[in-house]
């Protein structure tokens, strides 16, 4: 009987311990920012949204995966960076754009990256707002 309590025990508490350490490392990470300091430098207003450009400091080696804007609404608009793609950026301050971010005027916007940083998930941020685009 204390046998089959001790295999019990046993094959219980490996996948608990596993369920923790992978909860850990999933808050650490979602709480671990890749780019910081995100600065809009400039913005120029075109007839299909606004293209923006400015710095920002990449302080975890991640390969982007995309960017995207997103109003309150919940409504997902379109980012062309396709003239300033790079997969993966070096670590330091960094110079972008020009980026076209397609969206209807009048809503401020929160730009959203997603990264990849290692094999488990995806890591997802807001670099910052793009307020009342025209």
């Amino acid at each position: 009987m204390k046998q089959l309590l001790y295999t019990t025990a046993a094959a219980i508490s490996g996948p608990i311990i596993a369920s923790v350490i992978l909860a850990a490392l999933y808050y650490a990470d979602r709480d671990s920012r890749v780019i910081k300091d995100f600065r809009i430098t400039k913005v120029v207003s075109e007839p299909n949204g606004e293209v923006i450009s400015g710095t920002f400091n990449k302080v975890r080696s991640c390969t982007f995966k995309t960017l995207v804007g997103l109003d309150d609404e919940g409504n997902i608009y379109g980012v062309d960076y396709s003239r300033d793609l790079v997969n993966s950026r070096p670590l330091g301050l960094q110079k972008f754009g020009p980026w076209l971010v397609r969206a209807p005027s009048g809503r401020p916007l929160r730009l959203i990256t997603v990264h990849t940083c290692h094999a488990l998930w995806d890591h997802q941020e807001t670099l910052g707002v793009l307020a009342n685009i025209k």
